[in-house]
């Protein structure tokens, strides 16, 4: 009869390899890249764990960026490690003899010598902690960049927080996508604050509009914007007013500035005194119309703005509680 060979010396396919270490699969398979596996001669397991790994990966940081697709890649990790474990234990304790040998010999497990079990687990340590460090290195340190992106938002630094955003990379959206995708939506509100800030020098009612939409935005974070939006209309009620009182009177300006000043007050009731402002600045340019002149109904072209503000309906629309004061003050 042929004496069993210990595991500790013998491959898969032959003798005089040394058994892997249990611990050390496991801590090799760690990696996530099939270290654990090429210490135990499997080759082919250690390429299909590398190939399923990067497939992971891409598909987190490109396509499926979410928690839950988290929690499967910390699956393949539990499972890659498990895996490397039960493997080399399996190896560990199979008999080697092709002879029969006694049950309780085959029965009883072999151990891997000390000095092979340290080196490999050295081996396996050699790639695994410096990966596990990495990714945790990572993953603080895009929290921290979203976090000092997030206060830049709130206070309407728009351009600082863009700034601070590049400097999330591929590394990043790898190691905590659900994260990176949460910036990118914060990223794309910031760039509809900007834009608007850029219209409002040549279009302030398409900048009020952007400002809209940023309001709308799920990420939005400045708490300014509604104010803001507030003072482009009001800005720019006070242009259409004033151009009807500048050279000819043009009653198509007085209406459209009446009919802003009304969409304001119902969108932002808080600014009602500021538009009251503007009527009041509207009717101190304007000349009292002396009675007997303007024929009734207000019916001629010469005085249509002075008529239509000397029977306070510009204010009595927008402001009901000021009406009596409007009269008086275009008598």
């Amino acid at each position: 009869m042929r004496r069993a060979i210990p595991p500790n010396q013998r491959t898969g396919a032959g003798f005089g390899v040394p058994a892997c270490d249990p611990l050390a699969a496991a801590l090799g398979n760690a990696s996530l890249l099939g270290v654990g596996y090429l210490l135990l001669r499997r080759r082919g397991l250690a390429f299909v764990a590398v190939i399923i790994t990067v497939t992971l990966g891409v598909v987190l940081a490109v396509k499926i960026r979410e928690t839950w697709f988290e929690c499967v890649v910390l699956v393949w990790w539990v499972a890659v490690t498990v895996h490397g474990w039960y493997l080399a234990r399996r190896e560990l304790r199979r008999p080697m003899s092709t002879a029969a040998i006694p049950a309780a010999l085959g029965a009883a497990p072999y151990h891997v010598p000390k000095t092979s079990a340290v080196r490999q687990r050295l081996i396996a340590a050699v790639v695994t902690v410096p990966v596990l460090l990495a990714v945790d290195t990572l993953r603080l340190e895009a929290e921290s960049i979203e976090r000092k992106a997030v206060e830049a938002h709130r206070d309407g630094d728009c351009e600082r927080a863009l700034s601070i955003l590049d400097e999330l990379w591929a590394g990043h959206r790898v190691t905590n996508a659900p994260l990176t995708a949460r910036t990118e939506a914060g990223a794309e509100a910031c760039r509809l604050l900007l834009q608007a800030r850029q219209q409002q020098w040549h279009d302030r009612l398409l900048a009020a509009r952007t400002l809209q939409r940023y309001a709308a935005h799920p990420a939005a974070l400045w708490k300014g914007a509604h104010d803001a939006r507030a003072d482009l209309l009001l800005a720019q009620a006070a242009v259409e007013l004033g151009a009807a009182v500048s050279g000819e009177m043009k009653i198509n300006a007085l209406r459209a500035g009446s009919a802003r000043l009304e969409d304001i007050l119902k969108e932002f009731p808080d600014r009602e005194r500021e538009a009251a402002k503007l009527v009041d600045q509207l009717i101190g340019r304007l000349t009292p119309v002396t009675p007997g002149k303007s024929p009734a109904g207000c019916t001629n072209s010469r005085y249509p703005v002075k008529c239509w503000t000397e029977q306070g309906t510009l204010r009595r629309k927008c402001y009901p509680r000021h009406s009596s004061n409007a009269a008086t003050s275009s008598r």
